[in-house]
């Protein structure tokens, strides 16, 4: 029997901030498949940028390219709070947007809640709520 400690293995928590930081990076880069493949197929989102809730990855979709299409966006996580329970987590904090549609720089600060799910291994994202501040 080996007892020695793998380093190479992740710990959940680690998983789960590495998906926020791919969300970041996905969303920066205007990559809406980046983004719309750490959501679980029947995920929930209220977007920080719509009055109506999207259910299922498709409709998912349909709001990040309504959000990316038609101007620049980046957007830095400011804080985090992360809480594992089993295979489930939750995270909520603060990010900051900024939008930029040719010459236009908006900054918009938003609050986020966000809940994971592992199934099969995989941690997704099965519920997204933001607000702006």
């Amino acid at each position: 029997m080996n007892n020695a400690i793998d380093d190479n293995k992740s710990t959940p928590q680690q998983e789960i901030l590495s998906l926020l930081i791919r969300w970041q990076e996905g969303v920066s880069a205007g990559n809406v498949d980046k983004i719309c493949s750490l959501y679980a197929h029947d995920a929930a989102l209220w977007g920080t940028f719509t009055t109506k809730q999207r259910i299922t990855n498709p409709a998912i979709r349909t709001y990040f390219e309504e959000l990316l299409t038609h101007q620049a966006c980046s957007v830095h996580i400011i804080e985090n709070y992360l809480r594992y329970f089993d295979n489930t987590a939750v995270c909520s904090g603060l990010y900051t947007f900024l939008l930029k549609d040719g010459d236009n720089e908006k900054s918009v600060a938003a609050r986020f809640s966000i809940t994971l799910h592992c199934r099969n291994g995989e941690w997704l994202i099965v519920e997204h709520h933001s607000s702006k501040c």
